[in-house]
This record gives structure tokens, C-alpha cells and sequence, in this order.
């Protein structure tokens, strides 16, 4: 056995000096695409000095393990990778880029380590960056306003996401769209749809939802506009999250009392689609939303009009639904 054992180490030490082969026509692949471009800036700009100075100290230090253990086939290995970032470090300064001013190795190297260092987040805010991160920070600004007012702790939890994600607000402009109103219920549903409609991972639909429910609740004072939009916002996300809806789902239905109305919800209400057939007539079906009180002030808008409309909750095709009716205080 031990005789086998030593014919094996030898062995694999001629092995170990094949590898060599492979190692330098690893080297040469590496270096010969980089080499027939290296005059391109945007190829320099694309080496990474830091990652490459990283692994030639780690290179050496392998090196001198190699040195004190008398593994010679390693240590020519390693020599030949660090020869390989060393000329990936002169490609990466820009050392055969044409340029107009004469620069030493070293301020050639001091020029690229600037600026990846101001490209060195790229990477970590692509994996860390939620999607569509401007129209969470706009529905995020939205809530904010929904009272009518933005109070400065509001401003600071907004700005804390804005400036990690990069996302500039213009809060001059906020105040402007404040004294002209602000937001509507509608139009921040709307964003909510817009954003969901892009589909993001349920888990950052899911932490939107807190987001929002702590931006709500950071003044310690949680007013009826902020306490109804939050309903039905976070019930639009978990509708979202769930895959095809919430127990919680709340319509409202449209019942015209006479052809005339009838005419009127086809031809100018195009939001309510087609007529269901029930117990005693039609009723036109709007939403689904996620709040009774929402519901309720949807409802408002049409009984201006001179509509019965009723917030409803079932399935109007089994006739297993609940209307509620009057206003809810």
C-alpha cells in the first residue's frame, strides 16, 4: 500500500507539471484578447486595478508558501498568474491609450484607481436597488402628502432611501405640488398599479407595503386620509403577493334605475365594463379594491352623479355577495 501510495504522489507531480500547460494557455487567452485592444480606452476603463492588485497579493503570498514547502510546480504556477495581472494592471492605467498629456505609470495608476473607486458601488446598488426604485421614492413622497401636509420626519425617512438608491427629490417642487393640492386617492392608487404592473419580487412588494405602513405611523399620529390610503394600498400589495387576489376584495356596484342611467354607465363610465345579470336586474361591477371605506368614497364620486352605487363584497355571479350601504364614519 505504501508503495502505491509513493507512486501516486509521483504521479500526480507529473500531473502537477502538466497543469502548467494549462495555466499558460490560460494566461495567454487572457492576455491576448486584452492585448490586440489594449490601446481602446473603454477597454482599460473595463480592468479592474483594485480586483487585480487584490490577487497578486494574494498571489505572493501562496508564493512564499510555495518557497519555504519547495513546491516548485506551484510556485511557477503562481508566478505566471502574477505575471498575468501585471500586465492587466498596465492595460487597466491605460498605459498604450493614446492620450495627450504624459503621465508616469504612476499617476496612470492613480487615474484608474480614482475612478473605480467612485464605480465600485455600481454593482452592490445593482444587486441591492429595488426595482423601479423612482416610483417607489414618488409613491413614498405621495403618502407623505396625502394629508395635506409633510412633516419633517416624513422628509427625513423619504431622503434616507432616496439618497441610498441615488434618487434625487426636489422637495421645493413637493411644497409646490402641496399648495397646489398635493395628491389625489386616485392618482396614488394609480402609481401603486403601475408599479405592481412591473412586476417586482414579491418580497420587495411585501417591504413596500412596511415601508409605507412606517411612514404612515413615523409622526405618532396617524390621520383618517393616511389610515384609508394605507388600507387600500397595502391590500393592492398583498392582492399582488397573494397571486390573484384577497379575501379582503371589496367592489362597487353600479345600479341604474331607469335606460337612461343605463345608457349613461355604458357611455360614459367605460371603468365599469359589462352589465351583470342578478335578482332583480343589472348591476355594473367596478374595482376590485381593497378597503370598504376606499370602496365607499368611490362611491361618493358616482352618487354625485345621481347613481346607485353600493360597495359590495362575494361573487356577484353565484349571488353569494353582502351590499353595504350609507356612508362609514
Amino acid at each position: 500500500m505504501e508503495i502505491f501510495f509513493q507512486h501516486f504522489k509521483i504521479f500526480i507531480g507529473y500531473l502537477a507539471y502538466g497543469a502548467l500547460g494549462f495555466t499558460v494557455v490560460n494566461v495567454y487567452l487572457t492576455l491576448n484578447k486584452l492585448w490586440r485592444r489594449k490601446h481602446h480606452r473603454e477597454v482599460a476603463e473595463s480592468v479592474s486595478l483594485g480586483g487585480r492588485f487584490v490577487a497578486i497579493l494574494s498571489g505572493l503570498i501562496f508564493a512564499v508558501q510555495f518557497i519555504l514547502f519547495q513546491k516548485w510546480q506551484n510556485l511557477l504556477n503562481m508566478s505566471l498568474l502574477i505575471f498575468s495581472e501585471i500586465v492587466q494592471i498596465l492595460i487597466g492605467a491605460g498605459v498604450w491609450v493614446a492620450r495627450e498629456d504624459k503621465k508616469t505609470l504612476f499617476q496612470l495608476i492613480k487615474q484608474s484607481l480614482k475612478l473605480e473607486r467612485r464605480e465600485s458601488g455600481d454593482l452592490a446598488r445593482l444587486l441591492f436597488f429595488p426595482s423601479h426604485a423612482d416610483k417607489i421614492i414618488e409613491i413614498l413622497v405621495q403618502v407623505s402628502m396625502i394629508d395635506g401636509e409633510i412633516e419633517e420626519r416624513e422628509k427625513k425617512f423619504i431622503l434616507a432611501f432616496a439618497e441610498q438608491w441615488h434618487i434625487p427629490v426636489n422637495w421645493a417642487t413637493v411644497e409646490k405640488r402641496l399648495i397646489e393640492g398635493g395628491t389625489t386617492y386616485a392618482q396614488l392608487r394609480k402609481d401603486m398599479e403601475i408599479y405592481l404592473e412591473s412586476s417586482p419580487p414579491p418580497e420587495q412588494a411585501s417591504q413596500l407595503s412596511e415601508l409605507i405602513r412606517v411612514l404612515v405611523e413615523i409622526d405618532e399620529e396617524v390621520t383618517d386620509e393616511e389610515q384609508l390610503i394605507l388600507a387600500e394600498l397595502t391590500g393592492l400589495i398583498q392582492g399582488y403577493v397573494d397571486k390573484g387576489g384577497t379575501k379582503n376584495e371589496f367592489n362597487i356596484a353600479l345600479v341604474p334605475q331607469n335606460q337612461v342611467q343605463q345608457t349613461f354607465i355604458e357611455t360614459k363610465i367605460p371603468e365599469a365594463g359589462q352589465k351583470n345579470q342578478v335578482a332583480g336586474g343589472v348591476i355594473y361591477v367596478i374595482g376590485p379594491y381593497y378597503s370598504l371605506k376606499y370602496a365607499e368614497l368611490i362611491c361618493a364620486k358616482y352618487r354625485q352623479q345621481n347613481l346607485l352605487c353600493m360597495p359590495v363584497k362575494g361573487n356577484l355571479r353565484e349571488e353569494t355577495y353582502q351590499f353595504f350601504e350609507g356612508n362609514l364614519n
